[in-house]
């Protein structure tokens, strides 16, 4: 009877401890780099030929997109300003204000995948999206228009969120 009870232990426990896993969440890394319906891809002003920045699915323009206010550009030279994901934060945090044709340089740290995107529903002309990134994967994105150009995390939007203001 004493095996019987061991027997039924060891197959027992193994079960119930499955079910006992860390509550952390994790990022589904695939689900970053889904493209979202309402968002176009982040568009170069000459499509005919992109550059070794923007090739990819994530990079290349929608068939029927309008031309976007938002650029990627290659990072050397430029004078940018940075922003940077710590945890489920982008740093800084809320607004971050430019100049018209200023850049956005995307520096991921390496504990999270993150992108930078803009919001559902932004308007053609003001849709952009870094691509799934993560680690070392930096972007540059010049917004060339003024106006106010809200963003996401499009993993963790109701977390990570803010607004670049182009001036």
């Amino acid at each position: 009877m004493k095996h019987l009870a061991l027997v039924a232990l060891c197959v027992a426990a193994p079960l119930a401890l499955t079910g006992c896993g860390d509550d952390e969440s994790t990022v589904d890394a695939a689900a970053i780099d889904a493209p979202r319906p309402d968002a176009a891809a982040t568009i170069d002003a000459d499509t005919s030929a992109p550059d070794a920045d923007t090739s990819g699915p994530d990079a290349m323009p929608a068939p029927d997109a309008a031309p976007s206010n938002v650029q990627v550009v290659d990072c050397a030279g430029l004078p940018t300003t940075d922003l940077t994901t710590s945890g489920f934060n982008f740093s800084p945090m809320g607004d971050i204000t430019i100049a018209v044709d200023g850049v956005i340089k995307f520096i991921p740290q390496a504990q999270n995948f993150h992108n930078f995107a803009s919001a559902s529903g932004a308007p053609a002309d003001k849709q952009f999206r870094s691509g799934a990134v993560g680690h070392s994967n930096t972007v540059c994105l010049k917004f060339t228009v003024a106006g106010s150009y809200p963003f996401v995390c499009e993993a963790h939007p109701t977390m990570m969120n803010g607004n670049v203001v182009v001036q």
